[in-house]
């Protein structure tokens, strides 16, 4: 009997033997056993992994059902497997078909159950190295999305048709993530439609394009009748066809005149998350109502024009993505702001420790027009403290104050008397400057 611990060690001869190694790895041990009687001989050997190292080679992989409507039972094979000098993949999809790439596709022509092995080879330092790793998957769902496209109080183009077309985008969501697949220009009787959709939770955003006589009149819309998607209904499709899925574009409040202001700026990435510069929605808001809204260039620059001097605030609208709010003052004295930054990011922190927009606190003036005390309600959901500053038409500031705000609902009231009656700005801001808010009142003569 002749053991071999595959290290360069002398043989052993020991009926059990007994080794060390001084390094960790894997070594190939062999043993050799003689029968002095027939004259026969035999060799066995197997890898033997010492310490922490992991075999050569592990095989791994990932399913991924193909998301893109019409693809059924298509998955793409993502390999995962770990090992140096990997040079053969050998994939058996549960069917009978085979391939011999590393990141396979596959279509199944019937739904069902199948077990999935990839097994991987290849000749590294420590010799020929093989494994193989099964997995179970079952096809999924599939069924049909659609619903209607309204423009206000009806369908487009229902019931008479006004050349009208609108771009509807299909996204997949997962947990707060969005992810486009598939979108499609539709005017027919105001109806959208997506065929054989994989099961899941769905959104949907409807905006109608250039060109069509009603564009601009009418705020682009998610799931039901949000601008946000934040705020979007998702729709779930469990091989359930559902066709009741309607989007409501609302009235744009126009502007009630021209002006000489321009408002104009860029998209930034807060986080390095990726996204697309080009067609993002940029909407303008006065007196927290949406005037107007633009799409961004290719570097992500965007402006409005023709403004009256007033106060507004500017947010960017991105599927699956935050934008912080940004509030400006367009005054006699200045009437364009031109270097805006609106803050992408991914998860919706806006600056270390800063909570999230939707975090702003409720904003109330009243009475507006106001006499000689105007009275400010705030509803907050945290404990915070604000500066607040009442505004001339020309930009001067006249009434400087900071205030605390405890959680809840408080009134804070400000004495008005030493002001000329007319229109003045009201700008509050917290003091870590997590949020910025401008509002305007009238004081009566």
């Amino acid at each position: 009997m002749i053991w071999d611990f595959g290290d360069g060690s002398p043989y052993s001869h020991e009926y059990h033997a007994v080794h060390t190694w001084q390094q960790p790895g894997i070594y190939p041990v062999c043993i050799t056993i003689f029968s002095n009687y027939t004259g026969c001989s035999d060799v066995f050997c197997t890898n033997i992994t010492v310490g922490d190292t992991l075999p050569a080679c592990q095989a791994a992989f990932t399913a991924l059902a193909d998301s893109i409507p019409g693809n059924i039972n298509h998955y793409w094979f993502i390999d995962e497997s770990q090992g140096t000098n990997i040079s053969s993949w050998f994939w058996d999809f549960g069917d009978g078909a085979v391939s011999f790439v590393q990141h396979p596709g596959h279509t199944y022509t019937e739904s069902g159950t199948y077990n999935v092995c990839l097994t991987i080879s290849g000749q590294g330092n420590s010799g020929y190295c093989s494994h193989t790793i099964c997995q179970t998957i079952t096809t999924p769902a599939y069924s049909n999305l659609g619903g209607q496209i309204f423009a206000g109080n009806f369908p487009i183009n229902n019931p008479d048709f006004m050349n009208d077309t609108a771009k509807v985008t299909l996204f997949r969501k997962t947990g707060s993530k969005l992810t486009e697949v598939a979108s499609g220009l539709f005017y027919e009787y105001g109806y959208f439609y997506f065929l054989d959709v994989m099961e899941g939770n769905y959104v949907t955003h409807a905006e109608l394009v250039e060109g069509s006589p009603s564009y601009m009149s009418y705020i682009p819309a998610y799931s039901g009748s949000t601008y946000s998607w934040q705020s979007a209904q998702p729709v779930t499709l469990q091989g359930n066809d559902v066709f009741d899925a309607s989007i409501f574009m609302q009235d744009m409040t126009s502007m009630p005149e021209f002006g000489p202001g321009t408002i104009s700026g860029n998209l930034a990435s807060l986080d390095n998350s990726s996204f697309d510069m080009a067609g993002n929605i940029v909407f303008l808001f006065h007196d927290d109502l949406i005037v107007n809204y633009v799409h961004t260039d290719d570097d992500g620059n965007f402006g409005f024009t023709g403004l009256p001097l007033d106060a507004y605030s500017v947010k960017a609208e991105i599927a699956g993505k935050f934008s912080n709010i940004v509030e400006v003052i367009l005054s006699e004295y200045q009437h364009q702001s031109l270097d805006i930054q609106l803050e992408i990011s991914a998860s919706g922190i806006f600056g270390m420790n800063n909570p999230e927009v939707t975090d702003r606190p409720e904003i109330r003036l009243y009475p507006n027009p106001a006499d000689e005390f105007l009275n400010i309600g705030t509803n907050s959901s945290r404990n915070s403290a604000m500066k607040c500053e009442i505004i001339s038409a020309t930009g001067s500031v006249l009434i400087h104050q900071d205030f605390a705000m405890p959680a809840g609902e408080q009134t804070i009231t400000l004495d008005l008397k030493k002001l000329t009656p007319g229109f003045y700005l009201i700008h509050l801001k917290s003091l870590d400057g997590t949020f910025s808010i401008v509002k305007k009142f009238l004081k009566k003569p």
